[in-house]
This record gives C-alpha cells, sequence and structure tokens, in this order.
C-alpha cells in the first residue's frame, strides 16, 4: 500500500506530502510539523490507543482518515491465528486492534468519526502474513519452521490457500473500515 501511494506521489509530481514509516509510539511529535491530512493506514497495532490518538490530534489540523481492517468468521486470517494459537499451545493471541474498539476510544476522547465498512476480497501473501505473525508471536515462544509448515498445511487442507502466480496467499473476506472526522 505504501508503495502505490509512494509512486503515485512520483507520478503526480506532488510535493506536499511526508510519509512517516515509524509506529505511533515511536514518533516525536515535536519533531513533526502539523499536516492539513493525516491518514494512518493499519497503523493502530499497540496498547495504548489513546495515546496515538492525541498524537494524531498534535499532528494534524484538519481530516484526520484511518483505515483498518476487521476479521470476521469466514476471514482466512481469522482461522490461521486460530490454527496458530493451538500449535503455539496459547490460551489466546496477543491482542489484535479492530475497528469497534477504536470507535470506541474515539467516542470516550470527544470525536464522533465518520465510519464507513467496505466487505471485500482481500487475499494476504503467505510471506507476508508469516513475518507479520512472527514479529508478534515469537515472545509466545515454540516458533520453528515446523509450527510454519503445520499451518500452511492445515490451511490447504481447510482450502484457505490460494495461488496466485505460483505465490501462495490466505484467502480472506474482509471487511475494511474507514473512520474519518475533522480535527
Amino acid at each position: 500500500m505504501l508503495r502505490v501511494l509512494q509512486s503515485k506521489i512520483l507520478k503526480e509530481k506532488i510535493s506536499n506530502v511526508s510519509i512517516i514509516k515509524k509506529k505511533w509510539e515511536n514518533i516525536d511529535v515535536g519533531r513533526v510539523n502539523p499536516h492539513d491530512v493525516l491518514l494512518a493506514a493499519y497503523s493502530l497495532y499497540m496498547i495504548n490507543i489513546e495515546e496515538a490518538i492525541g498524537r494524531i490530534k498534535r499532528l494534524c489540523k484538519g481530516s484526520v482518515l484511518i483505515i483498518d481492517s476487521h476479521l470476521y468468521e469466514n476471514d482466512g486470517l481469522r482461522a490461521a491465528d486460530e490454527i496458530l494459537r493451538k500449535l503455539l499451545n496459547l490460551e489466546e493471541l496477543p491482542y489484535c486492534s479492530s475497528y469497534t474498539l477504536l470507535a470506541n476510544v474515539l467516542y470516550q476522547l470527544g470525536i464522533h468519526p465518520n465510519i464507513e465498512i467496505m466487505r471485500k476480497r482481500k487475499d494476504t501473501q503467505w510471506n507476508n502474513y508469516i513475518e507479520f505473525r512472527k514479529l508478534r508471536y515469537y515472545q509466545a515462544g515454540g516458533w520453528s519452521s515446523t509450527i510454519e509448515k503445520s499451518l500452511l498445511n492445515e490451511l490447504r487442507r481447510k482450502n484457505l490457500i490460494v495461488y496466485i502466480n505460483g505465490v501462495p496467499h490466505i484467502r480472506r473476506n474482509a471487511i475494511e473500515v474507514l473512520l474519518w472526522w475533522e480535527n
């Protein structure tokens, strides 16, 4: 997604866009000038969402757009996470953001966002899923190539793997959510 944005910025010769590729908790708000429009895409995976929203409010003097996703029952990522939980013998997987939680936090902060929900087919490349999960669940212990292979085999058995140009992807039926408001 970031590569697409960067290429469009170059193609259109737009010079008034700043891309900050950092976790919200690592952004030094004192070193970044406020912006007219702020877009946060899939970036609110943290423990203190209220702090992240505070940073967003300080960094944006105009429109705020947040894009997030929500896993629902027949989504391949939800099935993959459940299989992974069992393979790693975890009670439950670590926290994952959802737009309902985010909307509630926003309301508690006095922000009443517009919310647009879009259902769509969005397959996730296997390597991207594995890299993200390794980062999040490695601390849980037990991660190995055997776990990875077992997970892939179980997803194949459940017909949740599709190959696109020879590359495995997890079959997804995603809910994408756009929350936006004026600061």
